[in-house]
């Protein structure tokens, strides 16, 4: 894994916008860690390899790393999914100094400015939200959210061994 790169989490299955991120990546000059488990991880590694992704995205094993090891080398959070709460994931983040980007689901909508959240009644298709804010995370100015979060959310919500492991992949939608 190497530095600066965009961090996607969450499980390797249908309905959770990753063979739409992948494809939709082409578009970047950016790296992509995507750290997950599920029934799609070959059909997604595939697509990765089909698509000349494979110096650009990589897909690790989420018990591999502990999530502020992934944070220490993400420049911005790409939360996907629209089956589960990923807010405590946005709040870790965003304590770290993380920039995230989200599609909408529960509770995610209190932490981010709206543009950011890609909303499922939204006119742009998920390609098209993030061929439009991926090269334009470094131009907001998170200090705010960051600031709020780390005041509001202080005490940890996920320790250092690998609660999110638990929290993504073994609770149920």
């Amino acid at each position: 894994m190497k530095d600066t790169n965009f961090l996607s989490i969450g499980k390797l299955e249908k309905n959770e916008n990753f063979e739409e991120l992948i494809n939709c990546w082409t578009k970047f000059d950016e790296k992509l860690v995507i750290c997950g488990n599920g029934s799609l991880k070959n059909q997604l590694q595939e697509l990765i390899s089909n698509t000349n992704q494979s110096n650009k995205i990589l897909i690790i094993n989420p018990k591999s790393f502990a999530l502020e090891e992934l944070f220490s080398k993400s420049k911005c959070l790409l939360l996907i999914t629209n089956t589960y709460d990923t807010s405590i994931l946005a709040i870790n983040a965003l304590k770290n100094n993380i920039p995230v980007i989200a599609t909408e689901n529960k509770n995610i909508s209190f932490l981010l400015p709206q543009e950011l959240i890609h909303h499922n009644k939204q006119t742009l298709s998920f390609t098209q939200f993030l061929e439009n804010y991926v090269p334009l995370i470094n131009q907001y100015k998170f200090d705010a959210i960051f600031s709020y979060v780390q005041n509001k959310y202080k005490d940890n919500y996920l320790n250092k061994n690998n609660d999110f492991y638990d929290l993504v992949f073994n609770k149920d939608k």
